[in-house]
């Protein structure tokens, strides 16, 4: 775990904040990938518009199980990993990222500029994005596999 008290404050990064983030993060994505995953296993897909959880596409098929793999299991797989090693790896690196010298455009040597972005409310629109887009295969079940758009009216 780095020393915390060695880094000096940034207005824009609060390694605590973007450690909570990313934990509630992963813990969307899991939930996410288990009621997919659950759907796949629970529900008889001979009776749906995906017979065999093959989704008909314009002019070829894709399986459900590879879009959850890819769409949901490796992200969620990466933020977990995130999230389990932020103390030890990713605040550090982002720290020292968000300082790390630049050279000057005009050749005065290396300079340390100020953050030109908030980092904390960059962090919390891209791990909101992360979860969104991981949620795209449940979407596909949902409403393009299920009747539960019959159910609800649509």
């Amino acid at each position: 775990m780095p020393d915390t008290n060695r880094y000096r404050v940034l207005a824009s990064y609060h390694p605590d904040y973007c450690r909570k983030i990313a934990r509630r993060t992963a813990a969307g994505c899991l939930a996410v990938l288990v009621v997919e995953i659950l759907i796949l296993l629970l529900v008889d897909p001979s009776t749906s518009r995906c017979p065999g959880w093959i989704v008909p596409l314009q002019d070829t098929a894709d399986s459900l199980w590879t879009m959850v793999a890819l769409v949901t299991g490796l992200p969620t797989a990466w933020i977990c990993y995130i999230a389990l090693r932020w103390d030890q790896k990713f605040s550090a690196e982002i720290y020292d990222s968000i300082l790390r010298p630049r050279s000057s455009m005009f050749g005065l040597g290396n300079v340390v500029e100020a953050p030109l972005v908030d980092f904390d409310h960059l962090f919390l629109s891209v791990c909101v994005c992360w979860c969104l887009a991981s949620a795209i295969p449940l979407g596909v079940m949902l409403f393009g596999c299920t009747s539960l758009p019959r159910y609800l009216g649509y």
